[in-house]
């Protein structure tokens, strides 16, 4: 039997899941502060984690993916979806802390030269920039835009490095496997 993890789930409950959120809502197994370490699981206690816009929220980005690399098992998944930074749903939040870009999870992996922060480690299983779909009638081409960029990791790479400034998405969409 998998074990699954809803983290900041909210109003957001998800069946099969323990939902912990830091208010103690219907539906809600684990009233716990996120930005309270540890975290109240042990060690390799959990298959999934879904972290649906809930880390940028926090004041670190290295403390909780050290957390979530603690609870979460060796070829375990990190299922997580943030605001990208540039992009509006990084800055018109007052309450978010924390800010990601397409290039934030790779100081996590194993074979970046900057991954001495922190002893946690995952492997990008997949990485979409998403732009908005919100905005009818430029829906249609706010989901070509992220097809097309999303199609080849190059075109991933080209869209952050060079026009992330001047045509801003919205999120990113990640999931990630623990490496022990």
């Amino acid at each position: 039997m998998t074990k699954k993890l809803n983290l900041g789930c909210g109003k957001d409950i998800k069946q099969n899941y323990v939902n912990l959120d830091v208010v103690k809502l219907p539906g809600v197994d684990i009233v716990h502060n996120l930005e309270k370490y540890p975290y109240p699981f042990k060690d390799n206690e959990f298959d999934e984690v879904y972290c649906h816009h809930v880390l940028e929220h926090m004041t670190s980005i290295v403390k909780p993916l050290e957390e979530l690399w603690r609870i979460t098992r060796k070829g375990g998944k990190l299922v997580i979806e943030v605001p990208i930074s540039p992009g509006i749903g990084a800055f018109v939040d007052p309450t978010h802390k924390s800010f990601y870009t397409f290039g934030t999870f790779d100081y996590f992996t194993e074979n970046n030269m900057l991954n001495y922060y922190s002893k946690a480690r995952f492997k990008i299983l997949k990485r979409r920039i998403i732009f908005s779909t919100n905005l009818y009638p430029l829906k249609w081409f706010y989901n070509l835009a992220t097809k097309i960029v999303n199609s080849d990791i190059n075109l991933q790479k080209a869209y952050f490095f060079n026009f992330s400034f001047i045509f801003p998405a919205y999120l990113i969409d990640a999931e990630l496997e623990v490496v022990k």
